[in-house]
């Protein structure tokens, strides 16, 4: 079983089957039957918890839509790796080598390709960032994955591996590898970038709603995880929010709240503390989100 997020929604995905949450009411908002393999699979969750897009590397994609889920399309394309939503209506599917395709959710055809691959979508309507394929940099590109102008921002890690939005969409926080960077959306520039010790790596980061700073979470080369409050104006460290193993998966979601995959649980960062707010538990070979005590 492992947890993904996007937005203000969670998913927990099994074997064939993933339930969508609303992190803010712990209450299911879809699931159902799906073709995906937990230990290749790839899933995106559009925005709005309301589409989902479920692949492997070598079987192709569907495309699973309403409440129950129930799929509307397969694509068969290969390799994959990686699946997104641009918006609730624009979904990418990417592989390292071959660049990104965008889909209608809508029509279900393939609304045009950029050699881009990862994409980290904005989803609060601001410019989103894909990596060149060709060029070690971003571009910026738009809600319909059209190239903002000529601009282009050069890496300065080895690899861009995750990045978290502000809520307004006008900043970023980009995990490289060696690297955490502040990226100013708007003026599509760097801000500052801060070098990680030797032997850790970025996993994952959140901008907290004020926008203010951000949690970090890094990964040593023995396993062990940080989780770091840094500020947004220098991305230096503040303070170390908890320091323990927490597992081979942790997903940040939006809106201060984060799902840890082999703690089984949803944790929220609220008056300088992180805490457990509910617990993954399966019910009847079904999984349900139940508050904590």
């Amino acid at each position: 079983m492992r947890c993904k997020a996007s937005g203000p929604f969670g998913a927990v995905e099994a074997d064939q089957r993933v339930d969508v949450w609303d992190l803010a009411t712990l209450q299911k908002k879809t699931s159902g039957a799906i073709r995906y393999e937990v230990n290749i699979g790839r899933l995106a969750l559009s925005p709005d918890g309301c589409a989902i897009v479920s692949a492997t590397y070598k079987n192709g994609a569907s495309l699973y839509i309403g409440a129950p889920l129930a799929r509307k399309q397969d694509l068969t394309i290969k390799p994959i790796d990686g699946v997104f939503f641009l918006t609730n209506r624009l979904f990418g599917i990417g592989a390292e080598e071959k660049g990104t395709g965008f889909w209608s959710v809508d029509s279900g055809i393939l609304v045009k390709r950029q050699p881009v691959y990862p994409v980290f979508a904005n989803p609060y309507g601001g410019p989103s960032l894909a990596a060149s394929i060709e060029r070690d940099c971003y571009w910026f590109i738009d809600e319909c994955a059209e190239r903002l102008g000529a601009r282009e921002l050069a890496f300065v890690g080895r690899w861009p591996l995750r990045a978290s939005f502000s809520n307004d969409g006008g900043f970023a926080v980009v995990c490289e590898s060696g690297v955490t960077r502040g990226i100013d959306l708007r003026e599509q520039a760097e801000m500052w970038h801060v070098r990680l010790p030797e032997k850790w790596q970025p996993q994952d980061a959140c901008i907290l709603e004020n926008g203010d700073a951000f949690l970090l979470m890094t990964r040593d080369d023995d396993g062990l995880v940080e989780i770091s409050l840094c500020s947004m104006t220098s991305g230096e460290v503040r303070s170390i929010l908890r320091r323990q193993p927490l597992g081979p998966i942790a997903v940040f979601a939006q809106e201060q709240a984060m799902l840890i995959e082999t703690t089984g649980g949803l944790f929220r960062y609220e008056d300088g503390a992180i805490r457990r707010v509910a617990e993954v538990r399966s019910v009847n070979d079904e999984y349900e989100l139940v508050r904590a005590p």
